[in-house]
């Protein structure tokens, strides 16, 4: 599924000019930049509510505060016009909302190997 152009983090990375549709080109990135043998894993990592050991639903939030405070903070230094009704507060909100509902975090692990010369 190709990102939302109207998303935030869409924003970002076309912001930082690594392009807004980068993940789908990382395999062929990778090739080109020499790597065999190149794959990519999609995981779906449980946050807050969907773990059920209290210790590690906590520990799988505390991340989130220190990168979504961040995240924000670049969003409005180089001005993307994300409406700030949307950034302020976001940090605030997703911790509630992983306390209370839980989420899923997708991680892209790309894996490839330098040829032996």
């Amino acid at each position: 599924m190709a990102p939302d152009p109207r998303d935030g983090s869409f924003s970002m990375f076309e912001g930082s000019m690594m392009g807004g549709y980068f993940s789908p080109k990382l395999d062929e990135s990778f090739t080109k930049a020499g790597l065999k043998n190149v794959t990519v894993h999609r995981l779906e990592v449980p946050v807050g509510k969907r773990i059920a050991d209290e210790s590690l639903r906590q520990l799988s939030i505390e991340p989130f505060k220190l990168t979504i405070p961040a995240v924000t903070g670049a969003a409005k230094a180089v001005r993307l016009g994300i409406p700030d009704h949307i950034l302020n507060g976001l940090g605030e909100r997703s911790e509630r909302d992983m306390v209370e509902a839980g989420a899923t975090f997708g991680i892209l692990v790309v894996c490839g190997q330098k040829p032996i010369s």
